[in-house]
């Protein structure tokens, strides 16, 4: 078998050699040992095209599952993929108190903020519409209910997953990316069974290797590792965590 530093394997041997496209959209090596956690993720398309050229040329995961359960690998679990950065500003605004960040939600173009919102920059200075703004927050300074499911899974005190450990997600996880546009409900054709089936099978692999307890706390979603840029929707609400963990 191949192996990478600390004797992990390069190109994993689960994926098909014509399933590996090797991004450089990474950093080379990690600042610890090996992994501590898995990062679950949607790629918010069901285009397996769309993601593949983002993964060459904007981020990356190290590996993604389709549909059907086909697995592919863009980096080497040694190397940090691109999957679950944490912004300058969102640090900024976890650092400041456990709970003063679910004030803020981040900014994205796309989504319908509800009348009444204040548009923030990255000083939290208020500017005319979404354009030049990085976070939300409601006219009343109140917490957004938008983190609700956040404060179900782990807490209303709680912060973000490990991040009183390390506030570099890349460097301590290996990320995947699911081929979907996620659900906040249980959805076969979001989340088939061939999927999670590949999807266990993978990430008890991931773990065996690495000593990651199969759990939740060590496997998780890009929303529990940073909720203020994913609040409740990467992987979503649909997806069924009883069918990764052990």
């Amino acid at each position: 078998m191949p192996s990478g530093i600390g004797g992990r394997m390069t190109w994993n041997p689960m994926v098909k050699t014509e399933n590996r496209f090797a991004s450089t959209k990474m950093t080379t090596g990690r600042p610890v040992p090996k992994p501590t956690h898995v990062v679950c993720h949607i790629t918010g398309t069901s285009s397996f095209a769309k993601a593949k050229k983002t993964f060459l040329n904007e981020v990356s995961p190290h590996y993604l599952v389709d549909q059907n359960g086909v697995i592919y690998q863009f980096v080497e679990e040694e190397n940090q993929a691109w999957h679950a950065g944490i912004k300058t500003g969102v640090q900024a605004l976890y650092n400041a108190s456990p709970s003063h960040w679910r004030r803020y939600l981040y900014c994205f173009d796309w989504y319908a903020y509800p009348a009444g919102s204040v548009f923030l920059d990255a000083h939290l200075h208020s500017v005319d519409g979404k354009d030049g703004a990085d976070f939300v927050r409601r006219s009343d300074s109140s917490d957004w209910p938008d983190y609700d499911y956040f404060n179900a899974r782990w807490g209303s005190a709680a912060g973000p997953v490990n991040y009183e450990m390390s506030k570099r997600p890349n460097a301590y996880s290996v990320g995947i990316e699911i081929l979907s546009v996620g659900s906040k409900n249980a959805s076969e054709s979001k989340y088939s069974g061939a999927m999670y089936n590949s999807l266990r099978r993978l990430v008890a692999d991931i773990c065996d290797r690495n000593s990651i307890p199969m759990k939740k706390g060590t496997v998780v979603g890009h929303e529990d590792v940073n909720p203020m840029q994913r609040w409740g929707w990467d992987p979503n609400q649909g997806f069924n965590w009883n069918k990764v963990w052990e």
